[in-house]
């Protein structure tokens, strides 16, 4: 990460009283990033270090902090310099985990659609296939962890030391309304051509403005709060869409004795119609939702966020 010759910041680590991953109206948007930073940080390495869980939740809450990690990143990237280095980064160290999160995905849904059948999944060849295939991605991904938490620990250690000095109320702004700019090109993209790729593209748009609105959460006017609920679910349903398409290209991909097999065609089918219903219900929530102007959202954060900050400092010279 981008170091600066400046002391480091103080106060970044994870403090008390705070929303969780969401920057404090009366602190500077610089030392909030990085406290915000500091805390991800600090959770990914202690979640890593729980070596009883289950891989794959770690594997799980690993991306998840690392999707967080880059989201802050592309909040303040105008201000920012160490975007480009923090995005490839987490991005890197979160696609090594990526075949084992699509593995117990295939693997779950193939199971859970088999034993809806009601005879014995565990049996069946194409149910066998899959959790061979999940085994032996997660002892894979086992090794991985413990190669990513000294990562962690870099990362961690070279936080306090970035130069976020650039980063400003401005620039959150800018960063907030720009991803919704994105996600509303995503949304168009995804009409013309709804494909698996279009609908990823689109899930990763709407996390990275789910994200920010987490993280301007305490700058919200009223109206605008529950506005990051609906977000969260709108994001769920892109996520289950998303698995759907991954055990689609799984499927499709199988060698032909299975293919042929009446639990892959029917695991198919389903799969299929499943995403097909998603997208629809994806389609008419993200089109409500992203039809609010980008340039007139921001600023109204923005104003408010002033009036937050204004009152405060009235108080203080009280």
């Amino acid at each position: 990460m981008a170091r600066s010759a400046k002391a480091p910041i103080p106060e970044l680590r994870p403090q008390a009283g705070r929303w969780e991953y969401a920057l404090d109206v009366h602190e500077h948007p610089g030392v909030g990033s990085l406290r915000i930073a500091a805390e991800q940080l600090d959770l990914a390495c202690r979640e890593l270090a729980v070596s009883e869980s289950p891989v794959a939740l770690r594997v799980h809450e690993f991306r998840k902090r690392s999707k967080k990690i880059r989201s802050l990143s592309r909040l303040i990237r105008s201000g920012f310099d160490g975007h480009a280095e923090v995005n490839k980064l987490f991005g890197h160290l979160a696609r090594q985990t990526s075949d084992a999160r699509d593995a117990r995905i295939v693997m779950d849904l193939v199971e859970r659609y088999l034993a809806e059948t009601g005879s014995a999944q565990h049996v069946r060849p194409v149910a066998a296939w899959f959790r061979g295939r999940c085994e032996t991605a997660e002892q894979g991904a086992e090794r991985t962890l413990a190669g990513l938490r000294q990562a962690l620990a870099d990362a961690a250690a070279d936080t306090p030391h970035c130069d976020s000095s650039g980063v400003d109320r401005a620039t959150v702004l800018v960063g907030l309304r720009d991803t919704l700019c994105r996600a509303r090109a995503a949304l168009t993209a995804a009409r013309a051509n709804p494909a698996a790729t279009t609908f990823h593209d689109l899930r990763k748009r709407c996390k990275d403005h789910w994200h920010h609105l987490c993280l301007v959460r305490p700058a919200l006017p009223t109206r605008l709060k529950p506005r990051t609920g609906k977000f969260e679910r709108l994001c769920e349903l892109l996520g289950l869409a998303q698995d759907r398409a991954v055990l689609i290209a799984h499927l499709e991909a199988l060698p032909e004795d299975l293919q042929i097999d009446s639990d892959t065609a029917a695991a198919l089918e389903r799969a299929r119609r499943e995403q097909h219903e998603l997208r629809e219900t994806i389609m008419e929530q993200a089109t409500r939702l992203l039809e609010i102007d980008p340039d007139r959202f921001s600023a109204r954060v923005g104003r408010h966020w002033e009036r937050l900050a204004s009152a405060t400092k009235d108080r203080v010279r009280m």
